[in-house]
């Protein structure tokens, strides 16, 4: 037998496919003049045509004024946070943060001396007297040093009347 080489049959495709139900229209030509259209499609109305009455506004207006009050609040908003954006990069301080910046420095002040008359007290009774520098300064030098003290005091009778050493 000789041999033989069987060609495999090869289909050609197709221009594109096809969906079902679709009819493929050629392009219009446009230089064909338009067929002439039917007056038996023409809807007829005998008498005058009704305007259509004017929809409700309030709705859409009560909504629109929502939308431009909350448009203006964030308006608002962002040129506060643009300036303090450029505040920043201008080291320009806002007075208001300048005035908690110097209250909060006044109070770091205060306890730190209620800090130091703390340490100074803890130091007499261990050397059990005073000295000179002790009595140059006087003991309550704010009033949350006073405060302070006082509940200094309230604990140290806490901690003698339960038979516990006190410790700093």
């Amino acid at each position: 037998m000789a041999d033989a080489v069987a060609e495999p049959q090869v289909e050609e495709p197709s221009a594109a496919p096809r969906e079902e139900g679709r009819e493929r229209r050629p392009p219009p030509n446009w230089d064909e003049p338009l067929p002439p259209y039917d007056d038996s499609l023409l809807v007829k109305v005998k008498g005058k045509v009704k305007r259509p009455s004017k929809p409700d506004d309030t709705e859409r207006n009560t909504a629109v004024e929502e939308l431009q009050a909350e448009i203006k609040r964030r308006s608002e908003r962002i040129a506060e946070i643009k300036g303090v954006l450029q505040g920043r990069r201008n080291r320009t301080a806002d007075p208001v943060a300048e005035a908690h910046k110097r209250n909060k420095a006044a109070l770091r002040g205060e306890w730190d001396a209620v800090l130091v008359s703390m340490r100074r007290h803890a130091a007499r009774e261990r050397v059990g007297g005073t000295t000179v520098a002790d009595d140059l300064v006087p003991p309550q030098t704010c009033p949350t040093s006073c405060l302070l003290a006082g509940l200094l005091h309230v604990a140290e009778a806490k901690d003698a009347a339960q038979g516990r050493p006190r410790s700093l």
